[in-house]
């Protein structure tokens, strides 16, 4: 259980790391557009 509950940690914190690159990315481009 212990090392089900990290792989899926490290998953769900790539994901939100992702996630977060990418909207930062957009909301920066739309930042500089506006």
């Amino acid at each position: 259980m212990n090392k089900l509950n990290k792989d899926e940690t490290k998953k769900y914190i790539i994901e939100i790391f992702d996630f977060i690159e990418r909207g930062g990315n957009l909301w920066k481009v739309d930042y500089k557009n506006i």
